[in-house]
């Protein structure tokens, strides 16, 4: 599963993440490097709480940049690979708890 990742510079000088197909999957930090390994386990959090409550995962569009987030024009895009078969084996193995 291909999510699509807008970068962009705060005004305090921090980097911002945000998952538009998921919301409330953001983050912050001083560096790329550091935020990318957070936002990965936030994504991968909210997935696996999606199959686990047996709710649709969210329509990613293979990672194509959203036209409809005009709030987020100014940022660099990036794309973030999910391995939805290893989170799908995670879910599984967790509700036969």
């Amino acid at each position: 599963m291909l999510f699509s990742i807008a970068l962009m510079e705060t005004t305090d000088g921090r980097m911002r993440a945000v998952v538009p197909d998921l919301p409330g999957c953001e983050s912050i930090g001083h560096l790329e490097q550091e935020l990318l390994p957070k936002l990965r386990l936030l994504v991968e959090e909210a997935l696996t709480c999606l199959l686990m409550a047996g709710k649709p995962l969210p329509d990613t569009r293979d990672g194509a940049v959203p036209t409809d987030r005009q709030d987020l024009a100014p940022a660099r895009w990036c794309s973030l690979h999910i391995n939805l078969a290893h989170l799908e084996a995670l879910a599984r193995h967790q509700r036969q708890r």
